[in-house]
């Protein structure tokens, strides 16, 4: 049986503006997250890919993105990537 995952962002539109958009992973081309994104995988599977580190994403795992790490994604599945940017 085939679940449904809601992904609810909630969050004060005076103070942050808010987007999610869905993003298919690749094996060849790597998603990258940013300062102020997180990364939800809401179907398949991912590789998650710092500076220095490298480990394996799980079904609704989230990751916050890092310009400084230099967060990169590959995988099969699909990923929701969340982005939060301050007003004003």
């Amino acid at each position: 049986m085939e679940q449904l995952l809601i992904l609810h962002l909630a969050h004060d539109t005076s103070k942050v503006s808010g987007v999610v958009r869905l993003v298919e992973l690749s094996k060849n081309r790597e998603q990258y997250l940013f300062d102020g994104q997180l990364g939800v995988l809401i179907q398949g599977q991912a590789i998650v890919n710092t500076a220095d580190n490298e480990s394996r994403m799980m079904l609704r795992d989230t990751v916050i993105g890092s310009e400084s790490e230099g967060v990169r994604l590959h995988g099969r599945g699909t990923l929701a990537v969340v982005s939060l940017d301050r007003n004003g």
